[in-house]
């Protein structure tokens, strides 16, 4: 006669001695082996011991991440057991293969916070929200979510933060109004589509937006009723047409995003957002900069992102009474037709030294026939110099390069005369760059002058083109000979610029 096993009848600690080595995701593979053990690995009593051993025994596991691993049959039980009185759920990252979004959520009651990002999450969200009213905090981002924006949202009239980012949701944003509480609007890099939401939440209370990567198609001129925004990020989205003259009653705004938009007209208007810290408006087709009067309204300026507007009009950039302006990102044509005044250093996102292959976009002092203010203006640069004109500094500039306060980078055309002595006193120029290499006579005579300036200074980075004039090649191979014979680094960046690093 054959004995069918009961787990109900074993004991505790043999049941654990039986099956605390199956990992809850692995019970499948056991099944085949007789009907027995099928029945008994097929109990909602199993699925439940095995999350109560497995968590036991592997402290770093909570019982919420083990309640995602169980067949979805047995999950309703489990969380009406081990999770009913939980509220914080966080398995962040804690699943590695792909999953169903877990229905039986709905019975999580009293969660305040749920966090199941980077859980590996497939298919849709289930509209069960409307029961998780104690929600402040949702995270459900970097999955492969898919579908729309479940409307029973909405109903979470205590949330704060809702990040649904990097997933593949699509259709229109539902009306979320009645989140009077939330603060933070997080779906980046889905597909959603519409004009950008503003019926989110309380115009008093939202502080952030960040809508980057989806299929938005304009700005409302309700845009204005989010006076409390501090933060707005709405780049790479198919808006185009002029930005709305409401864009510039967003009065809180710190940071605005609007790369890779195709929107059009100037940026006329921004001055009123007097707290603006960083603009980046760059890749669109933008005809107008930012008026003279309004820049100087822009106090707090620290970065300004234009790069990708070949069609700015030439203007005076003056930007020596904003202190903490930092960094300008613009194409090299336009800054060639503009005059700039002002401290400001190279770009981190698209210099040089970071990558070589997108634009570089550096501050210039360009001469305009006389030399008597550079001495005044240079006083008031810091970090970078790039000299514009062709051929040899002035011996005016060069005097005033030990006046740059921090002079750390120095890029002009070609190798000429500088005064090895001004070069000696700029005790932070780490980095020199050429930008046109000239054929000359002898080309060993001009690498070997390039090699006294160095050793002048503790220059540490020399750039060169590396599709100079025809006549120029050799005196890129000479320099690269050289170079390598006193123990520099070569490292080529893109195909556009060589850089030569002193080895320590």
């Amino acid at each position: 006669m054959q004995i069918t096993p009961d787990i109900n009848s074993l004991p505790n600690e043999l049941i654990s001695c039986i099956f605390r080595w199956i990992p809850v995701q692995h019970v499948f593979k056991f099944r085949r082996l007789s009907r027995a053990v099928n029945d008994s690995l097929l109990t909602t009593q199993f699925a439940l011991l095995n999350m109560q051993l497995r968590s036991t025994h592997s402290p770093h596991q909570s019982d919420a991440s083990m309640w995602l691993l169980v067949p979805q049959k047995y999950q309703a039980a489990m969380a009406g057991e081990k999770l009913s009185q939980l509220e914080i759920l966080d398995s962040c990252g804690s699943v590695k293969t792909a999953i169903p979004f877990p229905e039986s959520v709905v019975l999580l009651s009293k969660l305040t916070t749920l966090n199941l990002a980077r859980c590996s999450l497939r298919g849709a969200i289930p509209d069960v929200f409307g029961a998780l009213s104690n929600l402040t905090m949702v995270f459900l981002s970097n999955n492969q979510l898919v579908g729309g924006v479940p409307a029973s949202f909405n109903c979470l009239s205590s949330l704060a933060i809702l990040d649904l980012s990097k997933n593949r949701l699509s259709g229109h944003l539902p009306d979320l109004s009645d989140l009077n509480a939330l603060q933070y609007l997080l779906v980046s890099e889905n597909q959603l589509t519409g004009p950008i939401p503003t019926r989110v939440g309380s115009p008093s209370k939202l502080e952030m937006m960040n809508l980057e990567r989806n299929q938005f198609s304009a700005i409302p001129n309700t845009i204005a009723n989010l006076t409390k925004l501090f933060f707005l990020n709405i780049s790479n989205n198919p808006i185009s047409g002029d930005l709305p003259n409401e864009l510039w009653r967003l009065r809180g705004l710190n940071v605005i995003s609007m790369a890779h938009c195709g929107v059009t007209g100037s940026l006329a208007g921004i001055g009123e957002l007097s707290l603006l810290n960083e603009v980046d408006a760059s890749h669109n087709d933008l005809t107008g900069g930012i008026p003279p009067n309004e820049l100087l309204q822009l106090t707090r300026l620290y970065s300004l992102h234009l790069f990708g507007n070949r069609r700015l009009s030439p203007q005076v950039w003056d930007f020596t009474g904003l202190d903490n302006f930092k960094y300008l990102c613009m194409d090299r044509a336009v800054l060639e037709n503009s005059t700039l005044y002002g401290a400001f250093i190279r770009c981190e996102l698209h210099g040089e030294s970071e990558n070589a292959r997108r634009a570089q976009f550096l501050p210039q002092i360009t001469p305009n026939g006389s030399f008597d203010e550079f001495r005044i203006i240079g006083g008031q640069c810091r970090n970078s110099l790039v000299w514009m004109d062709e051929y040899c500094l002035p011996a005016e500039v060069q005097e005033a390069l030990p006046d740059i306060s921090g002079l750390s980078y120095l890029q002009m055309y070609v190798p000429n005369d500088i005064d090895e002595n001004s070069l000696s006193q700029c005790s932070d120029l780490k980095e020199i760059s050429f930008t046109h290499l000239m054929d000359f006579e002898d080309s060993t005579d001009q690498v070997e002058y390039l090699l006294r300036q160095i050793r002048g200074a503790p220059i540490q980075k020399v750039w060169c083109d590396t599709s100079p004039p025809v006549g120029g090649r050799c005196v890129l191979e000479t320099i690269t000979s050289n170079f390598l014979k006193r123990g520099w680094h070569k490292e080529t960046h893109g195909d556009e610029k060589v850089c030569f690093v002193m080895m320590n």
